[in-house]
């Protein structure tokens, strides 16, 4: 068991909730121009793919065996297993515009020469 701590703390008990709060900050608000502040929050574009629009998350627990052939049908269409479900989904109630669209191979494709060691 840890002893009590005696003497007086370096930090006065009788702050309110907003001056302890203020006082524990590691940089004052006021030090630190709007513009900096507006600088760290903006994001820019980074590339990667498109956006699919808003979405839904929804989860699920199938039995093993189910699960595996979700599994292996998704990888057959090469999608995701999350696209293969939303598909799926988006058919079984009627709406197959909303359907993510089945992976097509590349057929104009040439094999990368690679050398080997």
């Amino acid at each position: 068991m840890r002893p009590a701590r005696t003497g007086s703390t370096s930090f006065p008990m009788s702050l309110s909730v907003q001056e302890t709060e203020a006082s524990c900050r590691r940089v004052p608000q006021f030090l630190i121009p709007e513009s900096a502040l507006i600088t760290l929050m903006k994001r820019t574009p980074r590339g990667g793919r498109p956006s699919k629009g808003q979405r839904d998350l929804l989860v699920t627990r199938p039995a093993a065996s189910l699960g595996q052939i979700v599994r292996d049908s998704a990888d057959e269409c090469g999608m995701t297993v999350s696209d293969y479900v939303a598909g799926v989904l988006a058919r079984a109630h009627g709406m197959p515009e909303l359907a993510p669209a089945v992976a097509t191979p590349t057929q104009h494709q040439e094999e990368l020469p690679l050398k080997t060691a």
